[in-house]
């Protein structure tokens, strides 16, 4: 299902993947951390080759790394 050709092209053609972040998938992680109790909560999508985190509650990245992506084969 993470391949499937659908799923990508409508994930490509929203653009928030391309995003560092999405404010709305922000909120909804606050909200899943806050709700569930736990110290870090993430909102990821996941294309041909990556992992995005569009939103993320708790504690933050590293700033050098503005990506807020890792590979694939790491999610």
């Amino acid at each position: 299902a993470v391949l499937d050709p659908h799923r990508l092209a409508v994930l490509h053609s929203t653009g928030v993947a391309a995003t560092p972040t999405d404010a709305a998938l922000e909120c909804l992680s606050a909200i899943a951390r806050r709700l569930l109790g736990v110290p870090t909560a993430l909102a990821s999508l996941a294309d041909r080759e990556s992992q995005h985190f569009v939103g993320c509650a708790g504690p933050r990245l590293p700033p050098h790394d503005v990506r807020r992506q890792t590979p694939l084969s790491h999610s």
